[in-house]
């Protein structure tokens, strides 16, 4: 059976479904089983640009939720490592605690850094362009 959508960039739902599925992280094998498609058919649609990029949607998607499930972790997370820092934990705990606590302190500062050099760096981007303009 061959599987054709009235244009090229509409998608079937089953395409649809295996975008999801790929996206999320099945494999092509996997993700035909699930849609009932050879795996040669998942190859075939990833060839076409319009689905790998309903599958790159997807992914961004599923990475933009995760970010907001971590951040949403995030302060849960440092009060368990303050709890793990109390004075009545073992030594060790402790120890593994003020570790996680130094290093992601020091990754933060770096990617503050990094964010405020970026955005530096797109203001006198702009500044040229403006400068350009007048010219």
């Amino acid at each position: 059976m061959i599987l054709t959508p009235s244009s090229s960039t509409e998608m079937l739902p089953v395409q649809e479904r295996a975008a999801v599925a790929l996206a999320q992280g099945r494999s092509q094998v996997q993700t035909a089983r699930l849609c009932d498609v050879s795996d040669r058919t998942i190859r075939r649609w990833l060839n076409n640009e319009h689905f790998a990029m309903l599958v790159d949607a997807h992914r961004a998607r599923n990475t933009a939720h995760a970010a907001q499930l971590l951040d949403s972790l995030q302060l849960e997370a440092v009060a368990v490592l303050q709890e793990l820092m109390r004075p009545d934990q073992s030594a060790a705990t402790r120890l593994r605690a003020a570790s996680l606590v130094m290093g992601t302190a020091a990754d933060l500062r770096t990617e503050i850094s990094t964010l405020r050099r970026f955005a530096q760096f797109e203001e006198q981007m702009v500044l040229l362009e403006l400068r350009g303009d007048d010219q």
